[in-house]
């Protein structure tokens, strides 16, 4: 959720995870050659709505684990224009 909105259902990409691989490209010049981000299968992705007006915005994130317990994180969402 985002903000007071409903949620948004999310989808699983396989695909290399951003941070690892912006990490990776900064320390470009002393990362082993042999060192490269690969696909995970722990990424999910949601198109923001296209409606949210610059601000702060807190980010819910919730799911099932395999083992049918609940989980959930929170973060802040800063929109800059």
């Amino acid at each position: 959720m985002i903000g007071d909105r409903a949620p948004i259902e999310m989808t699983r990409r396989a695909r290399a995870d951003p941070f690892v691989e912006e990490v990776f490209a900064r320390n470009e010049a002393t990362k082993k050659p042999w060192v490269r981000a690969v696909n995970s299968s722990h990424v999910w992705t949601a198109r923001l709505p296209g409606d949210l007006k610059p601000g702060t915005y807190p980010v819910v994130v919730e799911a099932t684990g395999e083992y049918g317990q609940r989980l959930s994180g929170r973060i802040a969402l800063e929109v800059t224009g």
